[in-house]
């Protein structure tokens, strides 16, 4: 190894661990980036059924509230053309499905946020606090 190769491998060792000491400063100085990844440091130091409860709940929420709307929205088109006894019956049933639907979004966009956060490094646009892909 000739003497110039040796100084860039010394080199680029310092370089890295200043770049873990500049990470490592920032995320104990709360700075804005590291306080998402905060959020979801938890959550992974949860066991595996918590992480593939979180998973179920998110999938579930998802087809259970898409499901009902997507029924409810093809109905509401056949119901277009049907009787005004049939029109403030299936109003009425909308009524009911609506709060449902909600719900399941809601429970869905929580899901999500959990599973962001739990690994925010991953899921991040790159350049933003995330890993680059070089």
């Amino acid at each position: 190894m000739t003497l110039s190769a040796m100084g860039l491998t010394a080199a680029s060792a310092l370089h890295d661990e200043d770049l873990e000491q500049v990470i490592a400063n920032a995320e104990t100085a709360g700075s804005p980036r590291s306080r998402p990844a905060a959020l979801g440091r938890p959550l992974r130091s949860f066991s595996v059924p918590t992480a593939t409860a979180v998973t179920f709940a998110h999938v579930a929420a998802l087809l259970f509230a898409g499901g009902a709307a997507v029924s409810m929205d093809r109905a509401t088109l056949r119901a277009f053309k049907a009787s005004p006894s049939e029109q403030a019956r299936h109003l009425a049933e909308l009524r009911n499905v609506h709060p449902l639907v909600l719900k399941g979004l809601t429970l869905s966009v929580v899901s999500g946020v959990l599973l962001f956060t739990s690994d925010i490094e991953t899921f991040s646009v790159p350049g933003y606090g995330g890993r680059s892909s070089r």
